[in-house]
């Protein structure tokens, strides 16, 4: 047994000494290759988009409803074409009853310049003319009465209740006259013409808001991007369409902070 285990321990002794021996006279396996010149590209990836160097962007201003689209994605539109329009009721609304308080303002300053209302001016008009008819009529008789008087042909009390009658229709028709004249004062006529301007102020803004209804192009070139249809929703801020000059065009990227270093003109 003894003698079994000392010749396994030589055998292995020899093994190792073999190995030893030949392990040491190999030479030594080095990896390499040749060396060569060439670019070294340093990609990056990323996102971005092509768009017109000059371009325009149509957002609403206030909420609304797309009642109808004019054009269609990519259609070439000169400057002032329309792009759509909103369902705008309250502005609509507006413009109307700005068009309705402008011509009742008219109305009341054209009435006040013409020495007031119509009927009450007819009214009066009437009125002063029976009175000159009969005041006419009054003093013929009185100059009558005085020349009979003259050759005792008429008594004194006559003359003097023709007088007082022709006394009554002057006064008579100085009243009407004081009321014509009364019918329209100077600061009325200067308020009116304030209340027409305030109107045409009022008017003319709401023009301006029912106008914003209508998108139109800013400038000619091409609608190349359209994502509303009809009926949708916009609200305020929202984009509504954008055009431009489809020559030339730019690419826009983006790229995070840390790779900014690595980037450089070309």
């Amino acid at each position: 047994m003894k003698r079994g285990l000392l010749i396994l321990i030589l055998f292995a002794a020899a093994a190792a000494s073999l190995w030893l021996l030949t392990g040491r006279s190999a030479p030594p396996e080095v990896p390499f290759a040749r060396a060569a010149r060439m670019t070294l590209a340093s990609l990056i990836a990323t996102n971005g988009r092509v768009e017109p160097r000059e371009r325009h962007v149509l957002r609403a201003d206030a909420p609304g409803l797309v009642a109808q689209v004019h054009v269609k994605p990519g259609q070439t539109v000169s400057a002032g074409a329309p792009i759509l329009t909103l369902s705008a009721p309250e502005a609509e609304s507006e413009l109307a009853a700005a068009q309705a308080r402008l011509e009742s303002a008219r109305a009341a300053l054209a009435a006040l310049e013409r020495g007031g209302p119509a009927r009450e001016l007819a009214a009066i008009a009437a009125e002063i003319a029976a009175l000159e008819t009969d005041r006419q009529a009054a003093a013929r008789d009185a100059a009558a009465l005085e020349r009979l008087v003259q050759h005792q042909a008429a008594t004194r009390a006559e003359l003097e209740a023709a007088q007082d009658r022709l006394a009554r229709l002057d006064a008579s028709l100085a009243a009407q006259r004081q009321r014509r004249a009364s019918l329209v004062e100077a600061d009325e006529t200067a308020a009116a013409r304030a209340r027409l301007r305030e109107a045409e102020a009022a008017l003319a803004l709401a023009s301006r808001r029912a106008a914003r209804r209508i998108f139109r192009a800013p400038a000619a070139g091409a609608v190349y991007e359209l994502p509303v249809r009809e009926g949708d929703w916009l609200a305020p801020g929202a984009l509504a369409a954008r055009t431009g000059q489809l020559d030339p065009l730019e690419a826009v990227i983006y790229v995070d902070e840390p790779d900014l270093g690595r980037l450089k003109p070309g």
